[in-house]
């Protein structure tokens, strides 16, 4: 959730009736807030993004077919697991490699002997 919208819930909970006795004031603000850019989340957006198509350039450069990406949110930023099925060892740690600072998580590594 943004900040902003966590204010909203926040003054919401703090008040509960505030919105009915102040209602220009409530549609005003929630005009507001629905207007305000998340700029979290645009710039989680556009890391989730630059994972993905530096995920793809490697894994397109050794023919991989199939592969998903998950993203997921938690209190200190973003988690991400990838999951390719049956690859190599060697393939899985290039991809770790090419995200160096970025934590990624292979899901289900299931190396052929």
């Amino acid at each position: 959730m943004s900040k902003s919208s966590v204010r909203w819930l926040a003054q919401r909970v703090a008040d509960p009736w505030w919105a009915l006795r102040h209602p220009l004031r409530a549609q005003r603000q929630f005009r507001e807030w629905s207007r305000e850019p998340d700029l979290e989340s645009v710039a989680a957006e556009a890391e989730a993004d630059e994972v993905g198509h530096r995920i793809e350039r490697r894994l397109s450069a050794h023919g991989w077919p199939a592969w998903s990406l998950r993203v997921v949110r938690t209190y200190d930023g973003h988690r991400y697991e990838l999951d390719l099925g049956q690859c190599s060892a060697d393939l899985a740690e290039q991809i770790r490699q090419d995200l160096e600072p970025v934590e990624l998580r292979i899901v289900r590594e299931e190396f052929p002997p």
